[in-house]
């Protein structure tokens, strides 16, 4: 199984890290996230400018990808044709976070 884990923290969130140590026993884990911090934009499209995507060595040294785009532009990034067969796993995080749930915005636990 190839597992996409991404984030709205930014790629250096250690959170990100925990998770994506956590997948690797499941299955093969591609990390993208976006460059920085975008915590509640993770539904906003970058439609402005062209996206500029690079790779980075996570705290432990694994291999990621990042841009200088929205979160959700990085998955967009990873599997342009949504072809991929990937899990969708919710994300480490500090803090309160908000999830949507279609019309309304609902207070999800924090890890």
């Amino acid at each position: 199984m190839h597992i996409l884990v991404t984030n709205d923290d930014g790629v250096q969130a250690p959170g990100l890290l925990a998770l994506a140590q956590a997948m690797r026993e499941l299955g093969k884990v591609t990390v993208f996230a976006p460059d920085h911090n975008w915590s509640a934009s993770g539904h906003v499209k970058t439609i402005d400018r062209p996206l500029r995507a690079r790779e980075v060595l996570l705290a432990d040294g694994t291999s990621a990808l990042t841009t200088d785009g929205a979160p959700s532009d990085s998955v967009a990034l990873a599997d342009p044709r949504n072809e991929a067969k990937r899990i969708a796993v919710p994300p480490l995080a500090n803090g309160a976070r908000l999830v949507s749930t279609g019309s309304t915005q609902v207070p999800e636990m924090t890890r």
